[in-house]
């Protein structure tokens, strides 16, 4: 928590990534998440208290089942 993270797209070549929790980066912003509808096997994603507002390409992620937006604001 509260890390410099500001992308992702380093783990969109994870072949077996589950659970992702990124709770409190807040330097992590829409831009930073492209990449992630990439991971097949991602099942939950927390974003909790980031600055992520746009998450409308993780619909394609077949295996997502839990996807937190707490304390996210203007997410659309």
């Amino acid at each position: 928590s509260y890390t410099n993270v500001t992308t992702l797209s380093c783990l969109s070549s994870c072949k077996s990534l589950k659970t992702l929790v990124l709770r409190e980066c807040s330097d992590l912003t829409d831009e930073g998440i492209l990449g992630l509808e990439r991971i097949r096997t991602l099942e939950e994603l927390n974003f909790y208290l980031t600055n992520v507002t746009n998450v409308t390409h993780l619909s394609s992620c077949e295996s997502l089942r839990i996807l937190s937006l707490r304390w996210c604001y203007n997410v659309r």
